[in-house]
């Protein structure tokens, strides 16, 4: 594996990627039409007059124009000739839509303009055609106001349904956690912000590391992507989640259910996307920037951010980093040690238009994490042990080339081609210091002290996706692509080990002897995927009854696994006192044999959206979705002091029969979001209790038939225009079932509720807003052999954020996030949570504080 650092070279600059970006770039040139029209603008408040960044700006252009696309937003095309194009406002609030193609018609120009927390904008501007006459170029500066609002209208533009859309015209059951709800929150990690969120829980493995439960289901059923890019890392003790800066996201997307089943292996319960935060391309060359500095009580958390963004018409450069320190958690029933962790991130984005309808965008981020204390992981480490990451770190380099407007014809259209490369290591450090002694009274006796161990691995991921989208019959809105991804997974772990050796009487030591044993936990192995995809959105106008389109979303997936290792030994080699390394030790034999294994899979999902009514809609969602094993899962052994987990190379592919019914209504006033869900599965990967080597062990294997079936609901509601006041609630039900022997299934959330009201005091109206918040969960009884029973237990939450405080102008200022977190110090255990011992309890009460300064 020496060349492992080799890797980046070695896939991007193969032959057939050359040929392929040589053969986009020379070979699909834009559809050239004679007229243009240039729109630019700036957002402003309407409250404090100061201007507003990353604002959806949508343009709609009723004309004769052929189908086309910009800025990566896809295009209606039905018999009205609506067509739609989408961009962010900077740092300043400008934004531009430069050198769209027009043809010599009369049209109308109809522009929204929408951001969380403020009422949508809407403009109609009507051009006539003798403009053409004189001009091949127009261009027009539209200003737009924003009033604040309390409550959100479900125009917020999600990227995860492979092609940009609004969320309330997408059939899928999605979650958006934005950018301003994690300012808003103190968070460790990404899991603790999305709890609440309906039909989401987090799953503790300690303070820093947790995973998400997507009704149900997790880990390896929940495919994690940052920007489009998969990672890929073991899951047994949590930590691809914490991998993130939480002050480098723009927002989070989460598909729940099988819907996502166009991503590959492993979205069977669901995806997780996180988009990054990005420089955007303005209609004048601007210089913008943040200083965020935040701390939590609960156990003494520090954390500091700082960005620069520089953006033009030709090219935008973002520059952020992060530094964070915590030590100890305080709860209700005292400290708990060895919970400190310090992380930092550094992130650069980029983007350049070198040619017209074309961009070309590149995205660095290394995220590293050191001293990070691991108080759980139930199971998987003896009970006295102190484990810690001594040093962790996660670094993606990702390249993106987006070619637009491509060809126009009068019966299909192409327009977007893109090509996306990326790269990504996830190097993982574990230190287990348990001194355990084991006696062997069997002549000669002897006291073997295991001192330490030293796990490690290096998953190295490499991925490229080609896609088209194509509009084609008017109202058929496609896209096609294959994708490929590979990891190669190297680990290894040392034992550090003292054994004192007696004579025959077993009184008198003969002898001290420091050993140290080398073994891989799993052996040099790779996971190849290759996928061919193709998704299809068909409007339907004349069967919507409401505001919104009809729709039926198809999608189809075929994929080819190929999972190979190479032959491993155990052990791999021992030292003894003389430093010398015998790699054909006393007792070496072969753990695992040589093996290449090729899985092929089947998915496929179908979405409706009806608009059955006025602002009210009806959703239907069903798919056949898979996953194959992880290397992990096949080929692990795990012996860290503790019981043995071991992998079984003969695993079966997961699938599942995914049913999803939903009801929604937009209203200024009031949001309803409510999910009806079922899944049948069969071949769940589950861990069986067994004896290997004599000693006790959980071993990979195939369950028989399952079923997940409940609800999950959101709803809020804001009683007049005139007033502040938002009422809200998420409620979410899952019970799962092993229906072959009518048992529970483990890891299922209990009944869980959030009822918070949000407003201003009158007096205070000018000054800040709050936040009351109570979290419910009931009592967990339905619970796998082996799992505790869970009282149920509310806490009480207050957030307070204060309006902006101008230091220079309206365009710079700061702004103050404060508040309480379990007020009365409640002393509780989430259900999901695997921290051992008598490390149940979760945090106690935490004040925070956050400072924002945008420059």
């Amino acid at each position: 594996m020496s060349s492992r650092k080799f890797l980046f070279v070695k896939y991007f600059f193969h032959p057939f990627y050359v040929f392929l970006l040589f053969f986009l770039f020379f070979f699909f040139p834009t559809f050239s039409f004679t007229q243009e029209i240039t729109i630019n603008g700036k957002i402003i408040d309407s409250e404090f007059e100061a201007p507003l960044e990353g604002v959806n700006i949508i343009l709609s252009l009723e004309s004769e124009l052929k189908s086309c696309i910009y800025n990566n937003y896809n295009i209606s095309s039905d018999t009205t000739k609506l067509y739609v194009f989408s961009v962010f406002s900077d740092t300043s609030g400008y934004f531009i839509f430069n050198s769209i193609p027009l043809h010599k018609k009369m049209f109308n120009c109809y522009i929204t303009a929408s951001r969380v927390g403020y009422k949508n904008f809407n403009k109609v501007i009507v051009i006539d055609s003798s403009t053409f006459l004189t001009k091949t170029k127009i261009i027009l500066t539209v200003d737009v106001i924003l009033e604040p609002s309390i409550i959100s209208t479900g125009e917020i533009t999600v990227v995860s349904t492979k092609y940009n859309t609004f969320l309330k015209d997408t059939p899928f059951s999605m979650e958006i956690l934005e950018k301003e709800e994690i300012l808003k929150q103190p968070a460790t990690n990404l899991p603790t912000l999305l709890d609440t969120k309906a039909g989401i829980s987090f799953v503790k493995d300690g303070v820093w590391g947790a995973e998400i439960s997507i009704r149900g289901l997790t880990r390896n059923n929940v495919v994690f992507l940052i920007d489009g890019n998969r990672v890929e890392t073991s899951n047994d003790i949590a930590a691809r989640l914490s991998l993130v800066d939480l002050y480098d996201i723009e927002k989070v997307e989460v598909i729940k259910g099988g819907s996502s089943v166009i991503y590959g292996t492993g979205a069977l319960g669901g995806i997780i996307n996180v988009v990054s935060k990005s420089g955007n391309f303005s209609n004048k060359t601007s210089l913008g920037g943040s200083l965020l500095c935040s701390y939590s009580s609960v156990n003494n958390e520090k954390l500091i951010n700082l960005s620069f963004l520089v953006s033009s018409r030709l090219y935008y450069l973002k520059l952020a980093g992060t530094l964070r320190e915590a030590g100890n958690l305080n709860t209700p029933m005292g400290t708990v040690g060895n919970s400190q962790y310090k992380d930092d991130n550094l992130s650069l984005s980029a983007g350049l238009t070198p040619l017209k309808n074309q961009k070309i965008k590149f995205s660095f981020q290394r995220f590293s994490a050191s001293d990070v204390g691991i108080n759980g992981g139930f199971g998987i480490f003896p009970l006295n042990a102190l484990v810690k990451y001594p040093y962790e770190k996660r670094e993606l380099t990702s390249f993106e080339y987006i070619s637009e407007n491509i060809y126009s014809g009068s019966a299909f259209n192409i327009n977007k081609l893109s090509f996306k490369f990326f790269y990504q290591t996830v190097l993982r450090d574990v230190e287990v210091l348990q001194n355990q002694s084991q006696i062997v009274l069997d002549p000669p006796k002897q006291i073997i002290n295991t001192t330490k161990l030293t796990p490690n691995s290096k998953n190295y991921t490499v991925g490229l996706q080609l896609q088209s989208d194509i509009i084609f019959l008017k109202r058929n809105y496609l896209i096609f692509g294959i994708d490929f991804w590979n990891r190669t997974l190297d680990s290894r772990r040392e034992r550090e080990q003292f054994i004192i050796s007696f004579d025959s009487s077993g009184n008198n030591i003969l002898s001290s002897t420091y050993k140290l044993t080398g073994e891989r936990p799993i052996p040099e192995s790779n996971f190849e995927s290759f996928g061919l995809f193709l998704q299809n959105e068909l409007s339907l106008p004349y069967f919507s009854y409401g505001n919104n389109t009809s729709k039926i979303i198809l999608g189809l997936r075929t994929e080819l696994n190929k999972i190979s290792n190479s032959k491993v030994f155990n052990p791999v080699y021992v030292i003894i006192n003389n430093g010398i390394i015998n790699y054909n030790p006393e007792g070496q034999k072969v753990l695992w044999n040589e093996r290449n294994i090729i899985n092929s899979s089947f998915s496929a999902n179908l979405g409706v959206l009806l608009s059955a009514f006025n602002d009210i809609d009806l959703t239907f969602n069903t798919s056949y979705s898979f996953r194959s094993p992880s290397l992990e899962e096949r080929y692990q052994y795990i012996d860290l002091g503790s019981l043995v987990r071991l992998g079984n190379p003969d695993l079966n592919i997961e699938k599942g029969i995914f049913f999803d019914f939903g009801i929604r209504t937009w209203k200024q006033n009031l949001n309803l979001n409510l999910n009806l869900f079922t899944g049948f599965f069969s071949d769940l990967v589950i861990e069986i209790p067994g004896i290997y080597e004599n000693r006790t062990a959980l071993i990979k294997n195939n369950s028989g038939k399952s079923r997940i079936y409940g609800f999950d609901m959101y709803f809020s509601y804001s009683p007049s225009s005139f007033i502040d006041l938002l009422f809200y609630t998420t409620i979410s039900y899952t019970r799962g079932k092993d229906t072959e022997n009518n048992l529970d299934l483990p890891q299922i959330p209990p009944l869980n509720s959030r009822v918070g009201l949000k407003t201003v005091i009158p007096v205070f109206e000018n000054l800040f807003s709050i936040d009351f918040s109570t979290v419910l969960y009931a009592r967990q009884d339905k619970i796998y052999k082996g799992e505790t029973e869970t009282p149920g237990y509310v806490i009480f939450n207050t957030y307070i954020n204060t309006k902006p405080v101008f230091i220079y102008r309206k365009s710079k200022y700061i702004i103050f996030y404060l508040g309480v977190e379990n007020i009365f110090n409640k002393s509780y255990k989430n259900h999901l949570s695997s921290n051992r011992g008598n490390m149940y309890i979760e945090p106690g009460r935490n004040f925070f504080i956050k400072s924002t300064i945008n420059f």
